[in-house]
């Protein structure tokens, strides 16, 4: 992996390909950055590589991307996610380092790339996704030291996770050059710890691309609306902001003063907490009053009506209210028009949060506006109440006598299931998961959009966004971001 002193190294091979005009392709680019964190738990080096790599050092080709601004929004959004999670990565090193419960396993081959690992403890240790670093050790050694060589993902658990199957990703190596998978020792002893687990971190690398580069094949466009995203892309169309003080409407020319200009490159905004946040340009601009609710039994109040409105007729609608105001009703009835009117599209609902998720889920419930049946919720059942779990994944799945196949739930019939559904919820990062490859939602409903980092705001855009309701309170708490070099990512693209 890199060290402190490889970082110029790095540096000069990569200014040596641009000038011999070889460029690396988008896939090899992500690979590089899965391998830069994991190199910072062995060493930790300056995070100013992937500085450089947002203005350009690592060169890529032009020609994979829709447009140059394309490229620059996803260089962008890439360097600073790897920044962060660098930054998580030396937690768990530390976290490691200073454990004093160690973890032993004996391992036997799988594949090249798989070992088994028979856990030496009286408790679950591990479940799949989870991030493993594996250091060499011996019977002998009664303390082996926390000095990873390879580093895993559980991929499969059983005897309820003493023995876990892993997948290797990467080995650990002091020569820069040598950041591949390459050849895995036989090693049956190991010191095992629980990493870094890069799932949130790869979905988002694979949403940006997804929507920043260009499709491989004819296919449906990824994401149509991400010229409304961000300036690169083009301007943002429509913003209903919904207030609680009857005195802060905004209209006509008052409202069209309080927007930028069109900008159609990545300047930056001054009103923003971050500098170098692009944020959108010239748009309607429309303010809208809200007031609280009686009785969430009513169909909406003259606020809400608008809002939802506005959430029919425009490619993007942004709704902001403080807490108590009816933000969650009204998103739900934003989704029973949304079937009303496009019974035939999928809609795909999501909030940065499972509670965020689970709360939607009930408001539609309470509408009846769509039986159980046509609903479908991705995630973690662990983090779904009892009254929910009908409409889970999981439940749909063995309700019709289907069984799992190596420990993994037939992937064929759980993308069935998901394209049957009317409506699909998840958290943003669930979005990502690999049952929803291929799947189209012209239709997407974004809670506690102000919460959520941009990167991860993407994910559920990536499947042919057409219309998008980003639901939020801006005045709350921002994404938590724990690098300060990193701290661009606390602009949500709802306050952007």
């Amino acid at each position: 992996m890199l060290r402190n002193s490889a970082v110029e190294k790095v540096s000069r091979f990569l200014e040596s390909m641009e000038r011999k005009e070889i460029y690396f392709r988008v896939d090899t680019y992500i690979n590089f950055l899965k391998l830069l964190v994991y190199g910072n738990a062995v060493d930790a080096y300056s995070v100013e590589l992937p500085k450089q790599f947002e203005i350009g050092l690592f060169p890529l080709d032009s020609r994979d991307f829709k447009t140059e601004g394309a490229k620059l929004y996803f260089l962008r959004w890439t360097s600073l996610l790897t920044i962060e999670t660098m930054e998580e990565a030396k937690t768990f090193k530390k976290m490691a380092v200073s454990s004093n419960d160690i973890t032993r396993a004996d391992a036997f081959s799988e594949s090249k790339m798989a070992r088994w690992l028979n856990i030496q403890a009286e408790r679950q240790m591990f479940c799949p996704q989870d991030g493993i670093a594996l250091s060499p050790s011996h019977r002998e050694d009664k303390d082996p030291l926390f000095q990873p060589k390879y580093f895993a993902e559980c991929v499969q658990s059983r005897r309820t996770g003493l023995m876990i199957l892993v997948n290797l990703i990467c080995k650990v190596s002091s020569d820069p050059e040598e950041l591949t998978n390459g050849d895995v020792p036989n090693i049956s002893h190991w010191r095992v710890d629980r990493f870094i687990n890069l799932v949130s971190f790869r979905r988002m690398l694979v949403a940006l691309k997804s929507i920043c580069a260009r499709p491989s094949t004819t296919v449906v466009e990824t994401c149509p609306i991400a010229s409304v995203i961000s300036p690169e892309f083009q301007d943002l169309k429509l913003i209903i902001d919904i207030k609680a003080d009857d005195n802060a409407q905004l209209t006509g020319e008052n409202a069209a003063a309080s927007v930028p200009d069109a900008q159609t490159s990545g300047v930056p905004n001054t009103s923003a907490k971050r500098e170098g946040v692009p944020i959108g340009g010239s748009c309607k601009r429309q303010e809208v009053n809200f007031q609280r609710p009686k009785s969430e039994n009513r169909p909406g109040n003259k606020s809400q009506i608008e809002a939802i409105d506005a959430a029919m007729h425009d490619g993007v609608a942004i709704i902001q209210g403080p807490p108590g105001t009816g933000k969650t009703f009204t998103a739900a009835e934003i989704i029973r028009i949304w079937l009303e009117n496009w019974d035939s599209r999928p809609i795909l609902a999501c909030a940065e949060t499972n509670e965020g998720v689970n709360n939607l889920i009930m408001k539609v419930l309470k509408l009846s506006c769509v039986s159980p049946d046509d609903m479908v919720r991705i995630g973690n059942v662990s983090k779904v109440t009892e009254e929910m779990k009908r409409i889970t994944l999981e439940e749909k799945y063995f309700a019709n006598g289907h069984k799992m196949h190596d420990m993994q739930m037939d992937y064929t019939i759980v993308k069935d299931i998901i394209h049957r559904a009317k409506i699909v919820f998840s958290t943003c990062i669930g979005a990502g998961t690999n049952y929803m490859t291929e799947q189209y939602f012209p239709h997407v409903l974004l809670d506690e959009a102000s919460q959520a980092t941009e990167p991860a705001a993407m994910v559920p855009l990536q499947y042919g966004c057409q219309r998008l309701c980003l639901v939020g309170d801006d005045k709350q708490l921002p994404p938590l971001v724990k690098s300060s070099n990193a701290d661009q990512l606390e602009v949500s693209i709802f306050e952007r």
